[in-house]
């Protein structure tokens, strides 16, 4: 009977400990996961369903950061930076407007409203790449996003680190 208490006690501490090694390595991934603002980007297929000449992208600004944060926002035109690389393999030019409109030495007047996002949370944003860029040529097109430089700036002073967005890849077709 000692013999099975003895078992049972070796057992358990073995079991304890396995769980104590298990919740460590779990609190030091999450420690070492960085604590950034991260994009991500994804095509709007509803929209694109309603008209196939609209490309609409959804940006997500998701705050993995261990507080929340609070930033003006103007426009989402012209506070993200997109990458368009067309089915060529070069980058897509802009149109009239889309010069007009990230242009960073445009005028701004008065600020946007404040945002806030806490932690673990995201604020999403519709930007119609169609009004942006010259679509000429049908094909497979890739895209991936960053924030404009003045928003990069704005972020450093407040010291909060920002990741790049992921790529994503749209078909486009001419529609006569």
């Amino acid at each position: 009977m000692k013999r099975l208490s003895e078992l049972n006690v070796k057992n358990c501490i073995k079991i304890l400990f396995c769980i104590s090694l298990a919740a460590f390595l779990v609190l030091f991934i999450v420690w070492l996961t960085p604590s950034r603002l991260r994009l991500q980007i994804a095509i709007d297929e509803n929209a694109r369903a309603t008209d196939k000449q609209q490309i609409t992208i959804l940006v997500s600004l998701v705050n993995n950061l261990h507080h929340e944060i609070t930033f003006n926002e103007w426009n989402p035109e012209h506070d993200f930076v997109f990458s368009l690389i067309g089915p060529k393999g070069n980058k897509v030019p802009l149109t009239e407007y889309g010069k007009r409109i990230t242009d960073p030495s445009a005028l701004i007047l008065g600020m946007g409203p404040f945002r806030t996002i806490g932690a673990g949370e995201e604020k999403r944003y519709s930007v119609r790449l169609d009004k942006l860029y010259e679509l000429d040529t049908p094909g497979t097109y890739t895209v991936s996003a960053t924030v404009s430089a003045s928003r990069a700036s704005m972020l450093a002073r407040m010291k909060v680190p920002i990741a790049g967005s992921n790529q994503v890849h749209f078909r486009w077709e001419l529609q006569m």
